[in-house]
């Protein structure tokens, strides 16, 4: 079987281009923001990171729940790789300035 050009790829182009996937997305980004901030406000300086290690559990199921609302099949894993890896490199962030500031 041969892919003739007009064939739509089953593998996606890498980012998404839809606007909906980059909201869907930056709503998880959003959703690791606050709970950082949220936990540098409101949290105790030796409970940091284990509220820290409980919004990045809160940020893969929200990431699951969003993504799999827009019942999209194609670039599903890429856009999940992004919500979680931005959620990660936020939350690493958050960690490494409550660490370093007093």
């Amino acid at each position: 079987m041969t892919l003739d050009s007009e064939t739509p790829s089953a593998v996606p182009s890498g980012l998404p281009t839809n606007p909906w996937h980059w909201l869907a997305i930056a709503t998880v980004w959003v959703l690791a923001a606050i709970g950082a901030l949220l936990t540098a406000l409101l949290a105790p300086s030796s409970d940091y990171l284990s509220w820290t290690s409980i919004i990045l559990a809160l940020c893969v199921l929200a990431t699951f729940g969003i993504q799999l609302a827009t019942r999209e099949r194609i670039g599903f894993v890429d856009r999940v790789t992004l919500s979680l890896v931005g959620a990660v490199v936020i939350l690493a962030v958050a960690t490494i300035l409550l660490t370093v500031l007093p």
